[in-house]
C-alpha cells in the first residue's frame, strides 16, 4: 500500500489533497513518489482526509522508503 493507493481508495484527487495540505499539486505528487517528506501536521491532515490513524500513514511512508 502506498500513499497514492490510500488516496485513490478514498476517491480523492491529488489536487484536492494538495489543496487541503496547503501545497502545490506537484509537491504532493513528489511526496507520493517518495521524493518529499511529510511534516507531522501534514500527516495529521492526511489521517483525517483518509480516515485512518496517523500511525498508519507513518507506516506506509516508512514502508515505501521515506521516513520523516
Amino acid at each position: 500500500m502506498t500513499l497514492k493507493d490510500m488516496r485513490i481508495q478514498k476517491g480523492l484527487t491529488a489536487s484536492y489533497v494538495a489543496m487541503k495540505l496547503g501545497i502545490s499539486h506537484r509537491h504532493f505528487s513528489r511526496i507520493e513518489a517518495g521524493e518529499g517528506y511529510l511534516t507531522d501536521d501534514r500527516i495529521e491532515t492526511l489521517s483525517k482526509l483518509y480516515k485512518t490513524k496517523k500511525s498508519e500513514i507513518k507506516k506506509v511512508v516508512i514502508e515505501n522508503g521515506r521516513s520523516n
